[in-house]
C-alpha cells in the first residue's frame, strides 16, 4: 500500500464501527459526523480493495475480510495507545490507570482494592469509570479501560468484544432480594419468585446479565416480570429501595461495605449466582499497576466472601 492515504485515525474509526453498534454509535464515540465515518469506510475498501462492511436487514455488518483485519487493527492501535501513555508518563512523572467497573464492584471490591494500591504506588493517577457489563467489556476491549471489573455479560453482548476480552472470575454470590426494614417479606429467610406476586419491583436494564437472570427464574416458575421502575445502576435500585418505592433484586457486593444500613437483604430463590471477573485485553499483556490490581481484587475478594 505504498502511497496510501490510510492512516491511525482511519483505523480508529474502523474500529469503532466494527465493535460499535453501527454508524451514530461509532459517530458518537468518536465526536464525528457519519458521513465522515462513510467516507473513511470507503476510503479503505479501496485501498484495501475489498468490502469491508455489507448492508443486512439495514445494518452494516463487518465482512469476512474485516474480520481478518480486526486483531491487526486492535494490536496495532494497542500499541499506539501504549505509546501515548508512555509519552504522557514520561511528561507527567507519574502513570495513569483507567479502570471501568460495573456498580456492585464499584461500591465494594475497587474501593479496597484501590487503597491497597495506592499504598504501593502513591504516584499512581487512578480513573475509575462507572459504567454496565456490556460498557466494561467494550471499553477494555477497545483499549479505553486497562482493566475492568464486573459480572458475566449477559448473553445478548457480541461476542465478538468478549472474545477480545481475557476474563478471570475472582467471586461469586447468590442474587439477594433488597427491601425495607418494615417489609411483609422482611420476616422471610428466603424470598422465592412466588413471594414477589403484587410486589413492586425495581430492576435493572433489561440487558443487564442481572435481570437477564431473573427473567429465566420468573419464566421457569411461570410468572410474568413486570418491571415498573427501571434505575441504571444497583445503587439506584437500593436508593429507591430505601424511599419505600418497592423491592429489587441485586449483586449483595453492593451492600458489603454497609453503605445501605437502613435496607436488609434476603436469599432470593431459586438461587442466582452472580459471577464477577475482571477483564483486561487479549492482545496486550496487563501494565504493572494494572497486574498489581488484579492481585489487590483478587485478596479484597477474599476477605469479602
Amino acid at each position: 500500500m505504498a502511497g496510501s492515504q490510510v492512516n491511525a485515525r482511519h483505523f480508529e474509526i474502523f474500529l469503532a464501527l466494527i465493535t460499535g453498534q453501527g454508524l451514530a454509535d461509532a459517530a458518537r464515540k468518536l465526536g464525528v459526523s457519519q458521513p465522515a465515518i462513510s467516507k473513511t469506510i470507503r476510503l479503505l475498501e479501496r485501498e484495501t480493495g475489498v468490502a469491508l462492511f455489507a448492508r443486512v436487514s439495514g445494518r452494516l455488518q463487518p465482512t469476512e475480510a474485516a474480520q481478518r483485519l480486526l486483531p491487526y487493527v486492535q494490536r496495532a492501535l494497542g500499541q499506539l495507545d501504549a505509546a501515548k501513555r508512555v509519552a504522557y508518563e514520561l511528561g507527567n512523572s507519574g502513570e495513569r490507570l483507567v479502570i471501568a467497573a460495573g456498580a456492585p464492584a464499584l461500591m465494594s471490591l475497587v474501593p479496597l482494592a484501590v487503597e491497597a494500591l495506592r499504598r504501593v504506588r502513591p504516584e499512581l493517577t487512578v480513573e475509575i469509570r462507572a459504567e454496565t457489563t456490556p460498557n466494561v467489556i467494550t471499553l477494555v476491549s477497545n483499549h479505553e479501560a486497562d482493566i475492568g471489573i464486573a459480572t458475566t455479560p449477559a448473553q445478548s453482548i457480541d461476542a465478538r468484544i468478549v472474545q477480545k476480552c481475557e476474563t478471570r472470575q475472582i467471586c461469586e454470590h447468590p442474587l439477594v432480594v433488597v427491601l425495607p426494614g418494615d417489609h411483609r417479606l422482611a420476616g422471610r429467610a428466603a424470598i422465592r419468585t412466588s413471594d414477589l406476586a403484587g410486589e413492586t419491583i425495581i430492576g435493572l436494564p433489561e440487558d443487564s446479565p442481572t435481570t437477564v437472570l431473573v427473567q429465566a427464574a420468573f419464566d421457569e416458575a411461570g410468572l410474568a416480570l413486570r418491571l415498573p421502575l427501571v434505575v441504571g445502576n444497583s445503587v439506584g435500585v437500593c436508593a429507591l429501595v430505601r424511599q419505600g418505592l418497592g423491592v429489587g433484586l441485586i449483586n449483595p457486593l453492593q451492600l458489603s461495605l454497609g453503605l445501605f444500613p437502613d435496607i436488609i437483604a434476603r436469599p432470593f430463590r431459586p438461587r442466582i449466582p452472580l459471577r464477577t471477573c475482571v477483564y483486561q485485553s487479549s492482545f496486550k499483556p496487563l501494565s504493572p499497576p494494572a497486574a498489581e490490581l488484579l492481585r489487590q481484587f483478587e485478596t479484597a475478594a477474599a476477605r469479602l466472601r
